[in-house]
């Protein structure tokens, strides 16, 4: 299998840790200063939004289908934007991990990444997450689902900055995947993979 991408450099100059989409199609960010930028397609820029980074750093954001914000922040911890209040708030978790990332998937539930590196799926019910171990055995720093995929299939992204992709029919093996980037950090939009690279730039897929 293979995935590869088209270089597109740094956005507005923005050295990048990772790039996503809300749920209206808008293009956001996180840089390697935590942080937040929102895409301007009629200045053709980032726009940094200061507001989210009042008393918090964020590592990455995901919006869930409510197109609600959530950060993982860089004490691992992790929040959900309030609109109303205009502030982080942190949900109540029983043993919350430290965490790399989260992710939603196509059902709209959250996924996550350990700082060990090991994957957790959220439990509503227990209030927790259940840990998933070691997807396929491999240590990772990411996860990334492709919209309308039936098979729910996991994109990785290793240690190693490998890309990988796991099959839950499959769950003793993580498929490695050909890339011509060195990826930190991956998501999909519509048919589009987008990747940020070790060296902060953006690829989208070929």
């Amino acid at each position: 299998m293979e995935m590869n991408f088209k270089d597109r450099g740094f956005l507005s100059t923005w050295h990048l840790n990772m790039v996503t989409f809300d749920r209206e199609d808008n293009l956001w960010c996180v840089g390697t200063s935590n942080n937040i930028g929102k895409w301007n397609s009629r200045t053709f820029g980032l726009v940094d939004k200061k507001e989210y980074n009042q008393s918090w750093d964020s590592k990455m954001i995901a919006f869930d289908k409510s197109n609600a914000m959530w950060s993982v922040g860089t004490k691992g911890n992790l929040a959900k934007w309030n609109t109303t209040t205009g502030a982080w708030e942190e949900p109540d978790i029983e043993k919350p991990w430290d965490l790399k990332m989260i992710a939603f998937d196509n059902s709209g539930e959250m996924w996550c990444v350990g700082e060990k590196g090991n994957v957790g799926k959220w439990n509503p019910i227990d209030n927790k997450w259940d840990d998933q171990g070691d997807l396929g055995g491999w240590k990772l720093d990411w996860i990334a689902f492709r919209p309308g995929d039936p098979r729910g299939d996991i994109y990785c992204v290793g240690t190693e900055s490998n890309l990988g992709l796991y099959d839950p029919k499959f769950p003793n093996d993580t498929f490695h995947i050909e890339s011509n980037f060195e990826c930190k950090s991956l998501y999909f939009h519509e048919i589009f993979g987008y990747c940020v690279g070790t060296k902060d730039n953006m690829g989208v897929s070929i």
